[in-house]
């Protein structure tokens, strides 16, 4: 049975998408804490993460652009240096975005091979 982790703050929806999987054959829970969120995703282990993407204490971009993506070997500097690029920099803009990062450290880190 497929593992789904539901990372909503809506609480209505998120119990909703519970119920919904459960019925239909899956293995849904639904995620109703947000101070750790990151750590909570990969404590479960899921095989799919219904991730919302505008999360209090967190943002939802920035979990997934951050994460491991499902092909790794695509991003991989010496097979798709063009591709492993544009995610560096969708990553770098969103830490400047929540001030992790200030532009000009992004930029340094940015123009590093």
């Amino acid at each position: 049975m497929s593992k789904i982790l539901i990372v909503e703050d809506d609480k209505k929806l998120r119990q909703e998408l519970e119920t919904f999987l459960n019925k239909n054959g899956f293995e849904a829970k639904g995620l109703d804490n947000f101070d750790n969120t990151i750590q909570d995703i990969l404590e479960e282990n899921a095989d799919l993460v219904l991730l919302d993407i505008n999360l209090p204490y967190t943002d939802g971009e920035c979990i997934m652009l951050a994460g491991i993506p499902n092909a790794p070997s695509v991003y991989a500097p010496t097979v798709n240096p063009n591709l492993a690029k544009q995610r560096q920099k969708q990553v770098l803009d969103k830490m400047v975005k929540y001030k992790y990062l200030t532009q000009e450290e992004a930029d340094k880190i940015y123009e590093e091979e």
